[in-house]
Formats: C-alpha cells, sequence, structure tokens
C-alpha cells in the first residue's frame, strides 16, 4: 500500500531555459571534433595537425569533411566551424547513423513534438515547415503551442512514425528531424534514400545531461545545424550554472536521508512507464527507486508493474509533463485501488 499523503505529484518537467567551455564528460559526435572532447575549437584544429604529421593517431571524427582522408582541407572545415561559416556538416546520430547535412539549415520538417521543443528552444521556430500530425493534435497543451499558436497551420507530413514522403518532397525541406522511439532508423534510412532529405536524429535525452546523449551535447550539435552555436553556449552555461546552485544544497544530504522518488509517465503504459536514470532526481538530493533496474530502450525508459511500485515504497511520485496537462492524470493515481 502506498501512502497518498507521501506523494508530491510534480506537473512540470523545467527546462532551465549556459563562450565555449571544454569542460564537461561527453564527446560531441560531429566530424571536426578530432580530439574526441565535447566541443570543436582550435585544440582540434592541433590535434588533426598531429594525426597529419604523423605524431598522432586518428581519432573517429578527424575527418572533418567526411571524405575519407584525413588532411589540410580538413583543417579548414574546422576552422569553418568554429567560425560558424561552414556550409556543410556531418554528425552521427543517437542511432548512430552517420548524417550529412548543409547548414545552417533554412527548412526543416520537425516530425515529433520533441523536435519542436529542441528548435524553438534554439530560437529557431521561423525554420520549420512542416510538422507531425501529433504536434499539431496537441500543440495548446505544449509549452512551444502557447508561445508559437500559429504552429497549427503548419503542414502536416502524417504521424511521426508513419510519415509521408510526397508531402515532405513537396515541402523542400533541408532535413527531418524525428526521435528513434517513434521512427525506426531502417525507415528513416528509406525516407532518406527516397527524398533525397536527410533524416536525423538528435540526443532527445531527458535522462542525462553532461554524458554522452544528453541535453549538454544535444543542443552543441543542434547548434551547429541552426546557425545557432552562441544560443546553445548559453542555455548550457545557464543550466550548469543552476544545477550547480542545487547540487552546492544537495550535495550534503546523507545517502540514507534521501528521498525515494518513482518518475511515472514517460511510455505508454501510463503510470507504469519510469526511466532507469533521471539526473533531476540526483541533483535535488533524491534517489530513483528505478535506478539500476535494466531498461526497455536506448532512452532508459522501463515499464513495470504496479505491484514493484507498491514493493519500491516511493515517498514521492512524479509525474511526466511535456505541457499544461500530465501525460498520465494525477486522480487515475489516487483513485486506483491496486494502489491501495
Amino acid at each position: 500500500m502506498i501512502k497518498f499523503q507521501k506523494f508530491f505529484l510534480f506537473l512540470g518537467l523545467c527546462l532551465l531555459v549556459i563562450g565555449p567551455v571544454s569542460a564537461y564528460d561527453f564527446t560531441l559526435s560531429v566530424y571536426g571534433n578530432a580530439n574526441m572532447d565535447d566541443i570543436i575549437d582550435e585544440e582540434d584544429i592541433t590535434y588533426l595537425k598531429g594525426i597529419i604529421s604523423g605524431v598522432k593517431e586518428k581519432t573517429q571524427f578527424a575527418d572533418a569533411n567526411y571524405d575519407g582522408i584525413v588532411n589540410e582541407d580538413d583543417i579548414s572545415r574546422i576552422e569553418s566551424i568554429i567560425a560558424g561559416d561552414e556550409t556543410e556538416v556531418t554528425m552521427v546520430d543517437c542511432n548512430e547513423r552517420t548524417v550529412t547535412m548543409k547548414v545552417p539549415l533554412k527548412r526543416v520538417v520537425a516530425a515529433y513534438p520533441g523536435a519542436v521543443t529542441l528548435i524553438t528552444t534554439l530560437d529557431s521556430f521561423d525554420t520549420i515547415v512542416g510538422v507531425d500530425e501529433n504536434t499539431i493534435q496537441n500543440a495548446d497543451s505544449q509549452l512551444f503551442g502557447q508561445k508559437y499558436p500559429e504552429i497549427k497551420n503548419l503542414e502536416t507530413v502524417g504521424t511521426f512514425s508513419d510519415i509521408n514522403q510526397e508531402k515532405i518532397l513537396s515541402l523542400h525541406p533541408d532535413v527531418v528531424i524525428s526521435m528513434s522511439s517513434s521512427l525506426e532508423p531502417d525507415v528513416a534510412d528509406e525516407i532518406q534514400k527516397n527524398t533525397g532529405v536527410p533524416v536525423f536524429f538528435p540526443n532527445f535525452n531527458r535522462v542525462k545531461y553532461d554524458d554522452d546523449g544528453g541535453y549538454f551535447e544535444n543542443w552543441r550539435q543542434t547548434g551547429i545545424l541552426f546557425g545557432k552555436q552562441n544560443r546553445a553556449e548559453d542555455l548550457i552555461s545557464l543550466w550548469n550554472e543552476e544545477i550547480g546552485k542545487v547540487e552546492d544544497i544537495t550535495s550534503s544530504i546523507p545517502e540514507d536521508d534521501k528521498v525515494k522518488v518513482y518518475i511515472a509517465g514517460f511510455t505508454k503504459a501510463g503510470f507504469e512507464g519510469t526511466l532507469c536514470l533521471y539526473d533531476p532526481i540526483d541533483i535535488a538530493g533524491g534517489k530513483n527507486v528505478a535506478e539500476g533496474a535494466a531498461p526497455t530502450t536506448n532512452f532508459g525508459v522501463l515499464t513495470i508493474s504496479k505491484e514493484q511500485i507498491i514493493k519500491w515504497n516511493p515517498d514521492v511520485i512524479l509525474i511526466h509533463r511535456a505541457g499544461k496537462e500530465p501525460w498520465y492524470p494525477i486522480e487515475d493515481i489516487v483513485s486506483d485501488p491496486e494502489l491501495g
């Protein structure tokens, strides 16, 4: 039996809306990141010169122009990326697909609500020429729909799992941005082959921040794509600063005193859909009851039983929310006889 008076029903995933700092733990998956750190900067040029002269080992992202040869042309490409005047970049998306795109992006099909959130966070709403039907249907409940109600007037390209390729062609986009949990990689490859339009899966990872596939890498990747590197760095700096303020307080909480937390509503399973890893819980001084469980997707999502939730006996339950309303109603939890 779960004591509901202990619940804290959190109804919002906060987006703390952080010049460049090479001090993070992720590897930026962009060709040109020759030294395999978290940013493309002058150090990559130095490292690349070492590869060319034979004193450094070739790395995955050293071939900046992705032509199969590491030479002086790659130095020129890195210089262009640093200056923000590059016209083409190659990246590895969250499905390990290597995608080359013309930049900065001017016309984008955002085939998933999360793609719209990402683009609007980078102040690039004006690049969106088409969206999926779910984005239109749920625009009023999304934060981006509140800021940009005109999104409901955009062309639709089908559902995020069944994209209309003819519609894609008619919109002449530079890229289709989607999410791997809604569109299979082989389908994305087929769309890309049939239309000639790159399909890219950013790292829509709400689980981690300073890690491979986390928010910070995501913003740096897409900042390059949209020519919004400065905006991306502002976001990273702000977020990092705010996280630091919280951790200054919570880092001293003894392990035994940490609140046990369950986060719900991350899959179609509703209340039983949770996350094995979720940085906000750790940062806030809590303990994720699902941590250590085996995820069922590459985003750390896990579907479990109500019996397991009762066994975990969380002190706090967080409910995922992307807009005005939670994806799983509070009333359904409180009135559920199985939860006591």
